[in-house]
């Protein structure tokens, strides 16, 4: 357990490849891995939430099921947008409801949800495995822009840094 919530914390690390290894990892460990992930969704870290949102989808645990309806509220449309593929890629009934809700919008995210919406009408859950194991545009545009997130953030705290550093 411990080492489940050492990773938890890891995709917090300001260094992107460390992330994206604790995200893996926590995917590959699945089931247990579900509820430090949905304890730790309520984060402050737009970035975190985002990664937990990636790897409940990756997991498609139903326990998840809350923690991403949740997150679809989020104010950050990128959480909104890896919320919606997650609910998507779980293939839960529950989350066609939340889903039409989200496509009906003009933010971001009503883009992800369309098509999450889409997938899993249009799809049987075992042709959907199927789709999820090729990297899609959508999951290399995913990564782009969480790298951006990242460098941004690192750029950010570096200039903080700096500013300490000459004050004194």
């Amino acid at each position: 357990m411990r080492h489940i919530d050492y990773l938890v914390r890891c995709l917090s690390n300001p260094r992107l490849d460390r992330v994206l290894r604790a995200r893996t990892r926590l995917v590959s460990m699945g089931h247990p891995a579900v509820d430090a992930l949905i304890a730790a969704a309520d984060s402050s870290l737009t970035e975190v939430r985002v990664e937990i949102a990636i790897a409940l989808g990756y997991i498609r645990d139903k326990k998840g099921y809350d923690a991403l309806v949740k997150l679809t509220y989020d104010p950050a449309d990128f959480v909104r947008y890896e919320a919606a593929w997650a609910l998507g890629n779980m293939a839960d009934e529950r989350a066609k409801t939340r889903l039409a809700e989200m496509a009906e919008g003009s933010d971001p995210s009503s883009a992800s949800a369309a098509s999450a919406l889409e997938v899993f009408t249009s799809k049987s859950e075992s042709e959907v495995d199927i789709v999820d194991d090729e990297p899609s545009k959508a999951h290399k545009v995913r990564l782009i822009v969480s790298e951006k997130a990242f460098r941004d953030r690192l750029a950010a705290r570096n200039r903080r840094r700096s500013f300490r550093k000459n004050r004194h």
